[in-house]
């Protein structure tokens, strides 16, 4: 027995003095340059590009199994100005050995040495990063799946260590012939340290974006054994161009069956606009104010997986409004979406498109298409395919010079059919309501709303809006609008419905009928200009309209004070901007009050509105006032059938008609 144990120690010392001995003198005596032809060959047979090793191979087995290349180049598709498409300086990689043998993997260290990579896209729109297949794989062959825990091979891998993986001053430059831009993502460094399967792995990613640098750091991990058997967290903080900072803090979990991820994320507050700045790029947006996009901070706490994506509890701070957002989005090829914003305070006014020089870029606006170089407008296609479920309520908000409070905004839709019910705010001392439907699932969209307004007070309003003084007293209106369209031109030119304006207690500012009456050429602008401004008071003002294509239509306005009555028809283009209404005002027995008490029963002296919205003009209807004055002084008087009966002189009715023409500029 003792005999047989004896060989056997002898046997088994000879096999490892062989092994040792192969492992050693293998390395010295084999020649692995001689196969960089053949390695070289089989790269290009395999990605259709030129592949060259420039450098020595050196390979060692024991006690680490070690590879090192330097001088690597992988070049660029014919036809391209750039010949190498990737580039590395060194690449070195040491595992050890026996360890392998029971299915642990224990690195050295794996280092990438200066690894340059260049993606070109051509003026005909082709990129060297587009691999066409070798012939002998069909192009659309499906990869055979893979087991990540076990390999291909049946290897389980049971520990993984790693003393350092690394990539070294690499660079990333991206080169777009047809529009001319050149991005550079330089001294591009990541280490990875103290890498293993059941313990937190820190990371250290830094680089320069076009010089301005970017730095991510933090923890990921434990990836448990066998990797992604268990939940992974991750800590990592982000610093970019000396601007931004974030933090995203969670972890992920069933990375190879449905993976979901559970993140907590705050950014801090930054500047759009500098970030922007030391990118060297245009800032995207012109804004009426150059002071707004200049502080942004965001926390949420972000949850999902493969079919949904949660945020709640989100705060955003955008200038100086502070809105909370709740949202959960899901079905993404058609997605449902819901969502609860909470807006302190915003004046959209500051954020619309000011008289400053846009930025040049040509591209297409996001969610128009072009053609011909000339924009088809925005594709309604995903708005068809969402599902919509929201509502919006703002403190206060101004938009197009107007201030609201209170408002609040509920939404719904699918299949591009959307419902408003409602919009409604406080506005200037009254109430504004809006419900109806947006329809954009035909090509031109189409509007139909109903507007409510309560004693709202028209003057501040109109002020704000429109920057004139025209109109006070307190509003009530029902209205109904249809349109079709999504630009201002193509709304007016379609715009169809009618309702009724109700103003009480109140005044026509900028027009004096009742001056118009007494003096009609001063009125006017052909006798004494009157001081003061002119105004019209009344106790009710009443405008019934209609809407056709544009075209605003009233035949029954009125406007009654306890000295006035005033009766308006006509039409106002939207389109064109011209006015063509006949006010036709009437007095009870004195105007005391606006000046004058003098007795004017019965007088009535009709105006005419002409012009456009920016220039309106006002003339008294002389051929009307001449008319009711013949009627009365000489018809209706019996003068006429006098002279007739009597076959008297003519002279005496042409001395009256003369004298009640100049009674009419008195």
């Amino acid at each position: 027995m003792n005999r047989i144990v004896k060989w056997m120690l002898m046997a088994g010392g000879a096999l490892l003095v062989l092994l040792v001995a192969a492992i050693v003198l293998i390395p010295l005596l084999v020649d692995v340059n001689s196969y960089k032809p053949q390695i070289e060959a089989k790269v290009q047979e395999a990605t259709g590009r030129a592949f060259k090793i420039g450098g020595d191979i050196e390979l060692s087995v024991f006690p680490w199994v070690g590879l090192s290349l330097s001088d690597l180049r992988l070049g660029s598709p014919a036809g391209f100005k750039e010949p190498d498409m990737i580039k590395v300086g060194d690449f070195e990689a040491r595992v050890r050995l026996i360890p392998l043998l029971s299915s642990n993997v224990e690195i050295k260290r794996v280092i990438l040495q200066a690894p340059d990579i260049v993606l070109v896209k051509n003026k005909n729109g082709q990129t060297n990063w587009d691999f066409k297949p070798p012939a002998s794989q069909p192009k659309n062959a499906a990869p055979a799946a893979k087991d990540v825990t076990t390999g291909d091979a049946g290897f389980a891998l049971k520990s993984l260590t790693a003393e350092e993986i690394a990539i070294r001053d690499g660079r990333l430059t991206l080169i777009d012939h047809s529009s001319g831009k050149r991005q550079e993502v330089a001294e591009i460094n990541l280490a990875l340290s103290d890498v293993s399967l059941d313990r937190p792995v820190a990371l250290v990613f830094s680089t320069r974006v076009n010089g301005q640098p970017l730095k991510i750091e933090g923890t990921a991990g434990p990836l448990g054994s066998p990797p992604a058997s268990q939940p992974i967290s991750y800590d990592i903080k982000i610093s970019a161009l000396d601007e931004l900072n974030a933090v995203l803090k969670g972890s992920a979990r069933d990375l190879t069956g449905k993976p979901a991820f559970d993140l907590q994320l705050y950014v801090a507050a930054f500047s759009p606009r500098k970030l922007f700045d030391r990118l060297g790029q245009p800032f995207p947006m012109a804004t009426a104010d150059p002071a707004v996009l200049n502080k942004v901070s965001l926390k949420a706490q972000v949850k999902g997986d493969t079919t949904r994506v949660s945020l709640d509890g989100g705060t955003l701070v955008l200038d100086d409004t502070k809105t909370d957002v709740t949202l959960e989005a899901k079905a993404f090829d058609r997605p449902d979406l819901k969502f609860d914003v909470r807006m302190d305070a915003i004046d959209l006014d500051r954020y619309l498109p000011g008289t400053g020089k846009a930025p040049t870029d040509q591209t297409a606006t996001p969610g128009t298409t072009k053609t011909a170089g000339k924009s088809t407008g925005p594709d309604y296609e995903p708005l068809r395919r969402m599902i919509l479920d929201g509502q919006i309520a703002v403190g206060q908000l101004k938009a197009g010079k107007a201030n609201m409070q209170n408002v609040r905004f509920q939404i719904t839709g699918r299949d591009g059919r959307f419902r408003i019910a409602p919009l409604a705010c406080d506005l200037y001392g009254g109430a504004a309501t809006i419900t109806g439907t947006i329809d954009v699932s035909q090509n031109q969209p189409r509007s139909d709303l109903q507007v409510k307004l309560q004693n709202i007070a028209a003057g501040p309003m109109i002020k704000d809006v429109a920057q004139k003084e025209i109109l006070e007293g307190l509003l009530q209106s029902d209205l109904t609008l249809q349109f079709q369209g999504d630009s201002p031109d193509r709304i007016k030119q379609t715009l169809n419905g009618g309702g009724q304006l109700d103003f009480a207690d109140g005044a026509l500012v900028g027009i004096d009928l009742a001056a118009m009456v007494r003096n009609v050429q001063a009125a006017f602008g052909q006798g004494e200009r009157i001081t003061e401004k002119p105004k019209t008071d009344f106790s009710e003002f009443t405008v019934p309209f209609t809407l056709r294509n544009g075209t605003f239509g009233t035949d029954a306005t009125r406007l009654q004070s306890p000295l006035l009555r005033v009766s308006a028809k006509g039409q106002a283009d939207l389109v064109a901007e011209q006015l063509n209404f006949r006010v036709e005002p009437s007095l009870v027995k004195t105007i005391k009050g606006q000046g004058d008490t003098g007795a004017y029963e019965g007088i009535m002296v009709p105006v005419l509105v002409s012009g456009s919205f920016k220039d309106p003009r006002f003339a008294p209807d002389l051929e009307a006032i001449a008319r009711q004055q013949v009627q009365k002084q000489i018809i209706d008087s019996g003068k006429l059938d006098e002279v007739f009966e009597k076959n008297e002189d003519l002279k005496p009715l042409e001395e009256t008609t003369k004298g009640l023409l100049k009674g009419i500029f008195k």
